[in-house]
């Protein structure tokens, strides 16, 4: 810091916010650029620690630092200008309001004086996003030492507080941005003293009396039990995990949205598992659930028929949507394998669910008999293509339930993020350009062709990706989960809810100046593995699905 000369209050109280921002850990800063954001834009350029990241639409960078933040657990920072630039990071704010994502959204505003006088490029920004905030402040940028200091203060608390959630700091800076009005040396920042959060021992210990208290009373000793994992705000312990499953006698079942790598020894294959306990009636009596927003339909039927079970999560709201008869328990402060109850259950019911499993693996994967290339035929196919990376992003809709039920354990350990808050199809392209930003060792993301058309303009962003990137986009001519729903019936679905579009993706690629493939067959996948791992570049690969 002691080499940059610091151009005015706007500039002095922009480093300021943005050191108080280093020292949490952020490292990335996602920049739409504009005028009114001028003295935050060059604060973030004279910190040399930081990456920058810049784009145009304020709507895909705010999901670029959702998966950033989603990859890398660490708040990452958004900058925009003022007016309706504020309004496109609503999409990526509900995301991240929903998920507990740790981003600081810091948007320039005009001054008080310009407010509800025509100004142009002026609204009042707050109400867009308080809602959805952790926290959030609005501050006006003068030249006075005690407003400095004000700030400087309110910042350090807001900031530390980053970790739980999304913020919004809104900032009305005054023109000109960086002309010197004071001599250089009278600006000085002031210094950071973070408030470190505190996990209560005595709500621990009311906790772990609870959960004892209420597996006690259901006198639950040898009796079967399986454990639930779905998706969590922050990363599961799986050693600790596995190693009370297998101490405990209660086997895991694990959804694609969970944190536990696809190489670990836990029944996946959701759908087809829970149908086949149901159809062998080889039910549990008990059920402990970690994480929440479970994506198998089975899986919540199968809940929901459940006489009690136990809920663990760390959101901050309650995550039972479904009603179930439970016991919630809410922790976002500590370690969910920390919350595990010490109840021994039936081992001969352990072996058998793990003989279950191993059943189902030992079947012949769904292909058609044609040799049509459908959906699951090419996700089947794409398993070589995810055994080569180190992370799988997974777009919503069909893809997310056949991954779920179709991918079993792998070789390797992959790791699958999901978007599984609020956002549906929105921004799911920018969000695999963060993660990829931050992986090092390969990224594949699957999503579908509405989804990808949707947001098509964040394929600028991957030019940001640490390494070679494959997205590959399902094309089934539109958004053929619907013609597995009651609309399927009635004549408007096609034109109303599927939508088939005739754009051409190879010539988007092209525009993006990003490799392409056409792949119409299993056969065509199999000689492009080899194409592709030779070439080691980022490529859009369109899986053309049969009609």
């Amino acid at each position: 810091m002691s080499n940059i000369t610091i151009l005015s209050s706007g500039h002095l109280w922009s480093l300021q916010l943005l050191e108080t921002c280093k020292t949490i850990g952020v490292d990335t800063i996602c920049i739409a650029p504009g005028s009114r954001s001028t003295c935050l834009v060059k604060a973030a350029s004279d910190i040399s620690e930081f990456s920058l990241i810049t784009h145009y639409d304020e709507r895909s960078l705010g999901f670029f630092a959702l998966g950033s933040a989603k990859y890398s657990k660490k708040p990452v920072v958004v900058i925009t200008t003022s007016g309706s630039a504020v309004a496109n990071l609503v999409p990526s704010a509900t995301e991240a309001s929903a998920m507990q994502i740790p981003i600081i959204f810091i948007t320039a505003d005009r001054p008080a004086a310009l407010h509800h006088c025509g100004a142009n490029q002026t609204l009042e920004q707050e109400p867009l996003l308080n809602h959805l905030m952790k926290e959030q402040v609005s501050f006006e940028v003068d030249n006075q030492a005690s407003s400095f200091d004000m700030f400087s203060k309110k910042v350090t608390d807001v900031v530390s507080s980053a970790l739980k959630g999304p913020l919004h700091i809104n900032i009305a800076f005054n023109e000109p941005f960086l002309e010197k009005i004071q001599p250089a040396d009278t600006y000085k920042l002031n210094p950071i003293n973070l408030v470190k959060p505190s996990c209560h021992a005595d709500n621990a210990a009311s906790i772990t009396k609870t959960i004892n208290q209420h597996i006690t009373s259901l006198s639950l000793v040898n009796k079967e039990i399986v454990c639930i994992v779905s998706n969590t705000v922050g990363s599961i312990n799986v050693e600790a995990l596995l190693s009370w499953s297998n101490q405990h006698n209660i086997p895991v079942i694990s959804e694609c949205s969970s944190s536990i790598p696809w190489n670990e020894p836990v029944i996946r294959h959701v759908d087809d598992y829970i149908k086949q306990l149901e159809a062998e009636q080889k039910e549990p009596v008990y059920v402990i659930c970690i994480g929440a927003k479970w994506i198998s339909k089975s899986l919540q039927l199968w809940l929901l028929k459940q006489n009690v079970l136990l809920l663990i999560h760390d959101f901050v709201a309650t995550q039972n949507w479904l009603q179930l008869t439970c016991l919630e328990i809410m922790e976002p402060m500590r370690e969910l394998t920390a919350l595990l109850p010490n109840i021994k259950a039936n081992h001969t019911f352990y072996k058998q669910c793990f003989l279950l499993d191993n059943n189902l693996k030992n079947q012949p994967k769904i292909t058609s008999s044609n040799q049509a290339f459908t959906e699951l035929t090419c996700l089947n196919a794409l398993e070589p293509f995810i055994e080569d990376m180190k992370t799988l992003f997974l777009g919503n809709s069909l893809t997310v339930r056949h991954i779920n039920n179709q991918l079993g354990r792998l070789k390797n350990p992959i790791m699958s993020i999901t978007q599984r808050g609020v956002s549906g199809i929105d921004g799911l392209i920018a969000t695999m350009a963060g993660i990829a930003c931050q992986e090092s060792a390969g990224t594949m993301g699957i999503i579908g062709d509405i989804s990808f058309f949707y947001d098509m303009g964040a394929l600028s962003l991957l030019r940001y990706a640490k390494s070679p990137t494959l997205l590959v986009v399902i094309n089934n001519s539109g958004g053929q989960i619907f013609n597995s729903l009651d609309i399927s019936n009635d004549d408007i679905c096609n034109p109303l809810f599927v939508m088939p579009q005739s754009i051409c993706i190879k010539s988007i690629a092209r525009a993006f100046s990003i490799q392409y493939q056409r792949i119409e067959s299993k056969q065509d996948l199999a000689i492009f593995k080899k194409i592709v791992k030779e070439a080691n570049e980022t490529y859009l690969i369109e899986c053309v699905i049969s009609s």
